[in-house]
């Protein structure tokens, strides 16, 4: 019988047995793509014998047939999705030379304004290296000073730079997070500050640019008409996905509270504006017989929306899904929402494996999968209400606690975040953010007018709903116990969570009794993992040596106290303390400039490891007159010159030395 239940649901849901097997290669491809080095004709040759032995199961007659059908065909879109994955990774290769060059580049985003320099997302089409022009389409993030030059620099502006253009580089010790794979998974690998720029009177013109001029025009009317502050960066957020102006204040507070997915357009922000449209095109198209011209009106207008927006992954996946069940109801035809789901993921992974680790496209189709799936279990826990609030606020209840189940394991991996109150916060905020949202479409429209007393009086408005907003989250967040900050989880208790979620609520909805014994003994087995990592991270006991996002850095880790060291490059020598560490046993010296060649010493301070970092230019024989070193290590942040030089220069010493270079950073065990 349970056999049978889940080949009735697969049956149903055609494009979820084509999805999993293609998520399942992505993943391979990308956790070896330094690992397996393949040529692509291997994989072209398995795809193309899968693909005829798809076809060939079809002649098959008996039972057979079906199962080597299923065989071949997960076999088969694997094998796409790990094809489709490694193409992707040989786009994103850096291929920029080691010498400074004139580049051409248009932005793509708004700048995003940092603390000393302006962040200008930038796809290249070219350099010159001297006469001849080389085509480079590649994307770069490129820093620029701030000053009045940048400040009017708007997506599409074609920009000249010259400098050097580097890959990113990893974090010497290892934080958790793989910054360089990040921009890549975003196509982005290379990275460039530089004052020598200037830019070009024609501006690039592409669909998403000009969508993105617009969007800028109507920031500039949202200022204009008094909205500032955090007021604005709320409301930009909440209808034009414009993100640069939320602090991290702003992001906490919304975070800490469970309101965070609010700020990402998703399908509540297409759904509002769906409703916002079916209301206008009602005044002019009325009656039943108009009400599939209605449907069809709506689609172009949420896809420009999304233009409009930056075409967020969120947001692609809500209108897309749109866009299929309006389809679909055109012709009369009822779908499965979530075989709707799964086929607007499969087209989405099949254009860009890479929106498969955005962290926007996880929690997005996660929360709407565990909605469609839980939803309407929660909802037949009590009888039909009538009354029309008590029936409001339980929707939400079963919406809310439905979204949250499926997301809750993977907010705890990114995030480590876990907000009590959301229920409660969200009973208020969505419609809350449907005021707000349903307001905001009307003023937008006005945007395109002089700004007058009516616009105005908008402005006001919005203001009024956004301080409301902002005093609902406030109050919650002072609540005692609002969140828990401390809960972190790795890969594999993510992977055991949402395994015995997947059997639980299969054994739930089919009251199978033993899926609930293997649903506790797989929390068995993730708590017993849980507990042993615990205790062997208790037990860890080391000295890290390497650059830490930049900074030459000492990380001292005890159990779970972590304690970083970093070099004091402010106080005179004669009164600098930080640059000799004891820890435990040790004693650590950082070199990070001349400043200790020049003084003396009646007796040699014993070292046991001298770090050579960035700054250092001088050579290592008047640093052993102050100190009797047993190893010299070298930082990835020196050239490769000088890392050259004083390996040379230790050789004649005699001395040992450690360069990062390879291993990116050195750990001592105590």
């Amino acid at each position: 019988m349970k056999d049978a239940a889940i080949t009735r649901f697969m049956e149903a849901h055609p494009f979820l047995k084509m999805l999993l097997p293609l998520v399942i290669g992505i993943i391979i491809a990308d956790k070896g793509e330094d690992t397996l080095p393949l040529p692509a004709i291997v994989f072209y040759g398995a795809i193309g014998l899968s693909l005829t032995a798809m076809v060939g199961c079809l002649w098959l007659k008996g039972w057979r047939r079906r199962h080597w059908f299923g065989g071949f065909s997960f076999l088969f879109f694997l094998l796409l999705g790990f094809m489709l994955c490694k193409l992707k990774w040989e786009t994103t290769v850096p291929s920029y030379p080691t010498y400074a060059c004139t580049y051409e580049g248009y932005l793509t985003d708004s700048p995003d304004e940092k603390r000393r320099s302006r962040l200008c997302p930038v796809a290249l089409t070219g350099r010159w290296e001297g006469d001849r022009y080389i085509p480079t389409p590649n994307n770069i993030l490129l820093y620029l000073p701030k000053d009045s030059q940048t400040d009017g620099l708007k997506p599409g502006d074609r920009l000249f730079f010259h400098g050097t253009i580097t890959p990113p580089q990893p974090s010497g010790i290892p934080t958790g997070f793989d910054y360089p794979r990040y921009l890549r998974h975003h196509q982005v690998n290379g990275t460039l500050y530089t004052t020598r720029w200037r830019q070009q009177e024609t501006p690039h013109k592409s669909l998403k640019t000009k969508a993105l001029s617009i969007r800028e025009h109507i920031l500039d009317y949202y200022r204009k008409t008094g909205l500032q502050g955090e007021r604005f960066a709320v409301l930009s957020a909440l209808t034009l996905g414009y993100k640069q102006e939320l602090d991290s204040e702003i992001q906490a507070r919304f975070s800490a509270s469970g309101a965070g997915h609010v700020l990402a357009l998703s399908g509540l922000h297409i759904g509002i504006l769906c409703m916002v449209l079916h209301c206008f095109y009602g005044i002019f198209l009325r009656g039943g017989r108009h009400r599939k011209l209605r449907r069809l009106l709506v689609i172009p207008a949420v896809w420009a929306f999304v233009c409009l927006v930056g075409l967020p992954l969120s947001a692609i996946r809500a209108a897309w899904m749109f866009t299929l069940l309006a389809v679909g109801s055109l012709f009369t035809r009822v779908g499965y929402p979530l075989n709707t789901l799964a086929l607007t993921a499969f087209g989405m992974l099949v254009y860009n494996p890479f929106f498969l680790f955005d962290v926007g496209f996880q929690l997005s189709f996660l929360a709407v999968a565990s909605l469609l799936l839980l939803q309407p279990k929660f909802e037949q826990l009590l009888p039909p209400i009538q009354h029309p609030v008590l029936n409001y606020f339980w929707q939400i209840t079963t919406v809310s606690v439905a979204a949250q189940i499926g997301v809750i394991p993977l907010s705890l991996y990114y995030f480590a975040l876990l907000p009590l109150y959301s229920l409660l916060v969200n009973l208020w905020l969505i419609p809350l953010t449907w005021l707000i949202v349903a307001l905001a479409l009307p003023f937008i429209l006005a945007s395109f007018f002089p700004v007058g007393t009516l616009q105005i009086a908008g402005a006001n408005l919005l203001s009024l709903l956004l301080d409301m907003m902002n005093n609902l989250l406030e109050t919650f967040n002072r609540l005692p116990g609002s969140s828990v900050n401390d809960i972190v989880l790795q890969e594999a208790e993510v992977i055991v969570i949402y395994l015995a979620l997947i059997v639980g609520c299969y054994s739930w909805a089919k009251k199978w009794l033993r899926g609930w014994t293997i649903t506790l003994a797989i929390l068995i087995c993730g708590t017993c993992r849980s507990i042993y990592r615990h205790e062997t991270a208790l037990q860890q006991h080391s000295l890290q040596i390497g650059n830490l996002h930049g900074v030459p850095t000492l990380r001292h880790i005890h159990g779970t106290s972590i304690t970083d060291f970093i070099p004091d490059t402010t106080s005179q020598p004669s009164v600098r303390t930080n640059d000799i560490t004891q820890v435990e046993s040790l004693r650590i010296c950082q070199l990070h400039d001349n400043r200790w060649e020049k003084l003396t010493a009646s007796k040699k301070l014993p070292l046991d490891y001298l770090y050579v970092s960035k700054g250092f230019t001088g050579e290592l024989r008047p640093i052993l007159n102050l100190f009797s070193i047993n190893c010299i290590v070298l930082d990835t942040s020196l050239s490769k010159y000088r890392r050259e030089r004083y390996l040379k220069e230790c050789k004649e010493l005699e001395i040992k030395c450690i360069n990062l270079e390879k291993s990116r950073y050195l750990e001592v065990k105590l």
